[in-house]
């Protein structure tokens, strides 16, 4: 009964011999086989001292790994979100959206500003409500945006408070993991 340490101190059992490999007394082999059943959800993270053939497991690694995958999950989290706001638009209108702001914002600046779409959105809308203006339809796109922006906002600022909680510094695998959207 042997063991083989590697690179970072990660290590490998081995009933038969191996070159390289340390022979363990049935004491140490029994302790070794002992921590890898007590750890078996988390032996990826298992290393050993290679000075007293003690295992233990790496945390540090073990964290960081952790708190990669709650960063994915609470970017996912903001990005559906974000999504389910602008779901109901079709694409092909959400592509719209920076034009039309653009119009309205040159148009609120100068009612003489040129705004194509705008216009074309106008005319379309005279066809079923003759009252439509262009002040109005320049106050809905302005107010949507508002909103739009401030919805997005709100979904920012929850997922960069808790990617800062995920990588504060006394952060713990178990706070980490208790971290939700």
């Amino acid at each position: 009964m042997n063991i083989s340490i590697e690179a970072n101190n990660r290590y490998s059992l081995c009933t038969a011999p191996r070159a390289g490999a340390i022979d363990l007394t049935q004491a140490r082999w029994d302790a070794i086989i002992a921590f890898n059943k007590t750890n078996s959800m988390q032996l990826q993270y298992a290393r050993i001292d290679p000075a007293t053939l003690i295992p233990y497991i790496d945390t540090a690694a073990q964290l960081l790994d952790i708190q990669k995958a709650k960063e994915a999950e609470i970017r996912t989290a903001a990005a559906q979100a974000i999504e389910a706001i602008a779901t109901p638009y079709h694409q092909q209108e959400r592509d719209t959206w920076f034009r039309q702001t653009a119009e309205a914002e040159a148009w609120t600046a100068s009612n003489t500003a040129v705004t194509p779409l705008i216009d074309a959105i106008l005319a379309a809308r005279k066809l079923i409500d003759a009252t439509a203006t262009k002040a109005a339809i320049v106050s809905n796109i302005l107010a949507k945006r508002d909103a739009f922006n401030a919805a997005v906002g709100t979904i920012i600022g929850k997922q960069q408070g808790l990617l800062t909680q995920v990588y504060a510094v006394n952060t713990t695998v178990a706070s980490v993991q208790a971290i939700i959207w």
